[in-house]
């Protein structure tokens, strides 16, 4: 019998969960992406349309909301967040893979955002 989508279960689909992906440059480390609300995607995509800075600090907020560690606290909190603009472009782009990828982008959708980014260095 299948379950279907109803009014007692319907919380535990819509909480965010965390995923985890190695990275390609070091496949022994893991990273830990949390998922992130419509909203919070939404906020990011129109900042990064607008480009320039704000398109820049976005995804830098993005990836500090969306990389916890193994307990599942901010592996950058808010006021690390500059620090990523002095992060290694492979690692940074890798993020916003591993971000797209867990919150269901298509891979078009992703190498946008990656593309995005880029644009703004």
């Amino acid at each position: 019998m299948p379950n279907y989508l109803n009014r007692d279960n319907k919380n535990q689909f819509a909480k965010s969960k965390i995923k985890e992906y190695p990275l390609p440059f070091d496949p022994g480390t893991l990273v830990r992406v949390k998922q992130q609300s419509i909203s919070r995607m939404h906020r990011y995509s129109e900042a990064s349309q607008a480009g320039g800075t704000r398109a820049k600090k976005e995804t830098f907020s993005l990836i500090a909301d969306s990389i916890v560690d193994e307990t599942d606290q901010p592996v950058w909190e808010s006021g690390e967040v500059a620090q990523l603009a002095e992060a290694d472009c492979q690692l940074v782009n890798a993020l916003i893979k591993m971000i797209g990828h867990a919150n269901g982008g298509t891979e078009d959708e992703i190498e946008e955002m990656v593309g995005n980014f880029n644009e703004t260095e």
